[in-house]
């Protein structure tokens, strides 16, 4: 920590570390954005291999050997105006993402107020004679102040953890919730989906239909 004449008065370099801490702490959970997608991307993964397992969509051609996003953006991309609530439906899955700003930053902010200098609960000492004496006495006084409140942040955070890591899971939930109920539920959605599986059901029930399936594509 430099002197008072390097870096501004006291209470400046004080908020100023303080500043940089908070942005440190904050780093550290923006870096969850790819576990948070990674853990997205299991769960889409999950429904559509049902849609390969249940519904048999993996005997399509171009849905073969895909899982996850690439299953359902090859799904959005084989769907045309007539299935516009279809489309969207399964567009708002293969879109849907995680990630710290949008997820959980509302969560962490809070847990961080006592490193926002706007908001801090400690006065540093008034300094009314300059000398390196005093100098050095107010850079240890700003360097304990800042080790107590990264501690109390860091302590507020792993208390927390539990709240926060439950967070996203729940919001997958419910994500996958909605996109389930609105295929079953959904008047124009229930008639787009027999529309599309008509088109390929050649591919989705080959024993029943008995056609040449190559036929059959190219016809659709």
């Amino acid at each position: 920590m430099g002197r008072k004449a390097d870096i501004g008065d006291w209470e400046s370099t004080f908020n100023r570390y303080l500043k940089e801490i908070r942005t440190h702490l904050t780093k550290h959970f923006e870096a969850m954005d790819t576990g948070l997608n990674n853990s997205v991307e299991r769960i889409k993964i999950r429904v559509t291999n049902v849609l390969i397992e249940q519904a048999n969509l993996g005997n399509i051609p171009s849905l073969r050997h895909l899982q996850g996003s690439q299953f359902l953006k090859v799904i959005v991309e084989g769907m045309d105006d007539r299935l516009a609530n279809l489309k969207q439906l399964f567009t708002s899955l293969y879109k849907f993402e995680m990630s710290y700003k949008a997820n959980l930053r509302y969560m962490i902010r809070p847990l961080l107020n006592n490193l926002n200098p706007n908001r801090k609960t400690v006065q540093i000492s008034r300094v009314e004679n300059e000398n390196p004496e005093t100098w050095e006495k107010m850079a240890q006084e700003i360097f304990d102040y800042l080790e107590a409140l990264h501690e109390e942040a860091v302590y507020r955070c792993e208390n927390n953890l539990d709240n926060i890591f439950v967070e996203p899971g729940k919001t997958t939930f419910y994500e996958v919730k909605d996109f389930i109920a609105r295929v079953l539920r959904s008047e124009n959605v229930k008639e787009e989906w027999q529309i599309f599986i008509h088109k390929y059901k050649g591919f989705i029930w080959p024993k029943e239909y008995g056609q040449d399936k190559d036929s059959i594509y190219r016809k659709d």
